[in-house]
């Protein structure tokens, strides 16, 4: 069976001890067995996790032995809790800081000068998960297109030949492109129609927050609360494909900006507004809350299912009642998408309005 023919849930992996810099470069990494324990108790399938580039690859020529045994412990717990993982390869830019490796200048990223050193990489990850039964797929980055910019026709390319080389290492396995927004609202890196081409998949990650839908709508307003269908919708017609599977990769709101009793009901809006819509997968984004005291912004610190002790909050709960109740179910894609908008912010949010207003999408 298709990975996007059933309704799916999982999480967005943010360590509860020492955020991502204690996991993989400290001693935060002995909390992950707990970790994992605690979001499969709320029903997660799969989780998505994030390799910091510089970290795993600190010069040309050289990838850390103790990142190597790390990412593999974490697919073998994965796998004993029944756990897919998704290893995302160009982070790249992570909850508001951008990591880069020194020997690839940030202009030279999709250009043949960076192609090198990125075949390096991907080929050193390749060989340690090849084969790996919690292995789901590959994301080759996290929102790629707020560190490193280029031209969509470039971006596209570069999409292109990098999937090839992941595809040729990896036969079989599902490999995605986890862009922000931005690229559907104007030109930015890749398109959709391009990360269509040649992922076969699109990506959508919603939140009301970055995107700005909550500062220009009130809080009431479908844009707002159902707003990773209606990127969902979006994202099928910039791309030509109506039945296209759409992955929710990312979602999620914060007491910061936003009244925390409501937020596990916004969470249920916006899935179920995704099923009704025909998107595959909703993974939430985060595991676990963030620290305090390091410097991220605010909207980054309590975004979890879990406290940093693997207790379930609010949303956590209210994720696992949906888990229970929609998981499973069959997806039932469109059979045709309306004419895309021109990709300039203010056509897409004036094209997202219509289609809010004349074809809503409900919910049940």
């Amino acid at each position: 069976m298709s990975l996007w023919a059933e309704v799916r849930f999982g999480a967005n992996y943010v360590p509860s001890r020492g955020w991502y810099d204690g996991f993989w470069n400290g001693d935060g990494f002995e909390a992950l067995r707990g970790d994992l324990s605690a979001l499969a108790d709320l029903g997660c399938d799969h989780i998505r996790v994030q390799l910091v580039w510089p970290w795993f690859h600190p010069e040309p020529g050289r990838i850390s032995p103790t990142h190597a045994r790390r990412l593999v412990r974490l697919l073998d717990e994965a796998e004993a809790l029944g756990l897919g993982v998704w290893p995302c390869l160009f982070t790249g830019w992570l909850s508001g800081f951008a990591f880069e490796p020194p020997f690839v200048r940030r202009e030279t990223f999709f250009s043949a000068l960076a192609r090198p050193f990125q075949e390096e990489y991907l080929d050193a990850v390749a060989r340690l998960v090849r084969g790996h039964a919690a292995l789901e797929g590959i994301d080759l980055g996290n929102e790629m297109n707020v560190v490193w910019s280029a031209e969509p026709s470039a971006g596209d390319a570069w999409l292109a030949w990098a999937v090839g080389e992941l595809r040729g290492r990896l036969p079989g396995v599902p490999v995605v492109c986890g862009i922000d927004h931005n690229p559907l609202f104007r030109p930015e890196a890749f398109s959709a129609r391009g990360i269509a081409e040649s992922t076969g998949v699109g990506i959508v990650h919603a939140y009301s927050f970055w995107s700005g839908a909550q500062q220009r709508y009130p809080r009431d307003h479908p844009l707002v609360r159902r707003l990773g269908a209606y990127l969902a919708r979006l994202f099928r017609s910039l791309a030509g494909e109506p039945r296209l599977p759409v992955w929710l990769q990312e979602f999620g709101q914060s007491a910061s900006c936003w009244d925390a009793d409501d937020i596990p009901n916004l969470m249920e809006e916006t899935v179920r507004a995704g099923v009704a819509e025909g998107v595959a997968r909703f993974t939430w984004w985060a595991s676990h809350d963030a620290p305090e005291g390091r410097g991220f912004h605010p909207f980054e610190l309590d975004l979890g299912l879990l406290d940093l002790s693997n207790r379930p909050k609010a949303s956590g709960l209210r994720f696992r009642s949906l888990v229970g109740e929609l998981a499973g179910r069959p997806v039932g894609v469109p059979d045709a998408a309306p004419e895309p908008p021109q990709t300039r912010p203010e056509a897409v949010w004036e094209w997202l309005e219509r289609q809010a207003s004349d074809d809503p999408i409900p919910i049940h």
